[in-house]
C-alpha cells in the first residue's frame, strides 16, 4: 500500500555482473533519502535523470558532432571550390581535425572515469552488442581519421597555418607517406560517415519507432521527456 504518499514505481533496471554505475547509485540514494517527503515528482525525476548522460558528456558529444559534421562537409566539397576559397576552408578543416583529436582525448578520459547509463532492459542482447560495437568503431575512428589527415599534411614537410598561429613542420618531407596517408584518410573518413549515419539512424529508430527514449539520454535537460507519473493513490486507513 502507498498510504498517504504517492506511489513511485520501482525501476526494473538490469545491470551486467559487476557493473555499479555511480550515477544510478547516487540518484537512488537520493530517492531513498527523500522517502516520506511526499515529493513524488522530484523522486521520479531524479530516478529518470540517472538514466541520462552527464552535462559534461553531452557537451563533449554535441561539440564534437558539430565539428565533425563541419569537417566532413568541407572535406566532401572543397574540390568544387575556387582556389582561394579552397585554401581557406582547408585550413579550417585542418584546425577542426586538431580540435577533434584534443576533444577525443578528453572524451576517452571521461569515458574511462565515469559510468555509462545502462540501456533499457527491453533491448535485445544482439542489439546491445551491435550498439557496443558501433560505439567502439566510432571512438576509434574519431581519433584515427583526424590523425591520418594530420600525418598526411605534416609528411609534406610544411608548417600548418591556422591563421592566428602556425604549427611548425613536425615531420621530414616524405611525399610517399603523405600520399599514402591522404588515401587512408579519405577511405577512413567515408567509413566514419557511414558509421555516424548508422548511429544516427539507430538513435532515431529507438526514439521515435521503438519509443525507448535512447536519444533522450544525450539531449539537453529541457529536451528529456520523462514518463508520466502514476496516479496518486488514495489515502488508506
Amino acid at each position: 500500500m502507498c498510504g498517504k504518499q504517492a506511489c513511485v514505481p520501482a525501476m526494473n533496471i538490469r545491470f551486467r555482473p559487476g557493473f555499479k554505475p555511480r550515477t544510478i547509485r547516487t540518484a537512488l540514494s537520493a530517492i531513498n533519502a527523500r522517502r516520506g517527503s511526499g515529493n513524488a515528482d522530484a523522486e521520479w525525476s531524479i530516478s529518470m535523470q540517472a538514466l541520462s548522460y552527464t552535462a559534461t558528456a553531452k557537451a563533449l558529444h554535441w561539440l564534437m558532432a558539430g565539428l565533425i559534421f563541419t569537417g566532413a562537409a568541407i572535406g566532401l566539397s572543397h574540390a568544387y571550390m575556387s582556389t582561394g576559397a579552397m585554401l581557406f576552408w582547408l585550413n579550417v578543416h585542418y584546425a577542426i581535425g586538431l580540435c577533434v583529436i584534443a576533444l577525443s582525448i578528453l572524451r576517452l578520459a571521461w569515458r574511462a572515469t565515469h559510468a555509462v547509463p545502462p540501456l533499457p532492459a527491453t533491448i535485445a542482447a544482439l542489439l546491445r552488442h551491435l550498439a557496443h560495437g558501433t560505439h567502439l568503431v566510432l571512438y576509434g575512428l574519431m581519433v584515427v581519421v583526424p590523425m591520418s589527415g594530420a600525418l598526411s599534411y605534416f609528411a609534406r614537410g610544411k608548417a600548418m597555418d591556422l591563421g592566428l598561429f602556425q604549427i611548425p613542420p613536425l615531420l621530414a618531407r616524405n611525399p610517399h607517406l603523405a600520399s599514402t596517408m591522404l588515401q587512408v584518410h579519405g577511405w577512413l573518413a567515408y567509413g566514419f560517415i557511414a558509421a555516424i549515419g548508422a548511429h544516427i539512424g539507430a538513435a532515431l529508430l529507438h526514439q521515435f519507432v521503438l519509443g525507448d527514449e535512447i536519444l533522450s539520454r544525450m539531449l539537453p535537460k529541457g529536451f528529456i521527456r520523462l514518463p508520466p507519473l502514476p496516479r496518486r493513490a488514495k489515502a488508506t486507513d
